[in-house]
């Protein structure tokens, strides 16, 4: 069965809030492609060369949360690793 897609209209606007299609795999949104007209095609690839031009949310992010680095005192000394055992109860690593 064939997932309906989403319209074009401020559909960019979603890519930024969930990476992607809920429910949808990498392929499945290339397979959809195809379907799309020349000016769509042009809005994708316009946005496709954005993304890639842009520096990696992971290292932005990383960068900006640097700042907090050993901002609070008190915690334990493993609390990075064990953060599951301090905060739910999980068994330590």
């Amino acid at each position: 069965m064939a997932r309906a897609v989403p319209p074009m209209d401020n559909q960019f606007d979603r890519f930024e809030e969930k990476r992607h299609f809920p429910g949808m795999s990498t392929q499945e949104i290339i397979a959809e492609l195809p379907k799309l007209n020349r000016r769509e095609l042009e809005e994708v690839n316009l946005k496709l060369s954005e993304l890639l031009s842009a520096p990696a949310a992971s290292r932005v992010g990383g960068r900006r949360l640097k700042q907090f680095a050993g901002a609070v005192r008190g915690l334990p000394s493993d609390m990075a690793l064990n953060h599951d055992h301090y905060l739910h109860g999980r068994p330590k690593r």
